[in-house]
């Protein structure tokens, strides 16, 4: 799988890869709502991170970062969320 458009994984490195399948929206929310959606899509889902999306500040993606691990370990999905006001 490749996660993001062709900014964020040229198709360069993705012609080296062996059937790649892209998975990328046109925002990194409207991404990583397909990525639940493709991974998440038969599982009952008993956890749920939400972190940051960094739209406000970069640094704030720190949050999904961090909290990758545990959702690793507990097989949930990550959600990405923000404040457009």
């Amino acid at each position: 799988y490749i996660i993001g458009g062709e900014y964020t994984v040229s198709k360069n490195i993705e012609s080296k890869l062996k059937n790649p399948q892209r998975i990328s929206g046109s925002t990194r929310n409207e991404t990583n709502a397909k990525v639940i959606k493709e991974f998440y899509k038969d599982s009952n889902i008993s956890n749920l991170y939400v972190a940051k999306n960094g739209i406000n500040k970069q640094d704030d993606l720190i949050d999904g970062l961090s909290v990758g691990v545990l959702a690793g370990k507990t097989k949930s999905p990550v959600i990405l969320v923000g404040n457009l006001l």
